[in-house]
């Protein structure tokens, strides 16, 4: 995961050329943009669990 970001992130990559489709850039941008949304959910979840353990914490 973090080598595709760096790949996408490291290079202005070309999508289309006139006509046709590069479709080893596409594969990267889409598993980059599917590997960030997870990595935004993940985080989310993590916090939601850290508070809710504090809340627990709280009510002993």
């Amino acid at each position: 995961m973090k080598e595709a970001f760096g790949k996408y992130l490291q290079d202005d990559l070309e999508y289309f050329h006139g006509i046709s489709y590069d479709d080893e850039n596409l594969q990267l941008l889409f598993s980059s943009l599917n590997d960030y949304r997870f990595l935004i959910i993940r985080n989310f979840f993590l916090v939601k669990s850290d508070l809710l353990n504090f809340q627990a914490g709280l009510l002993d």
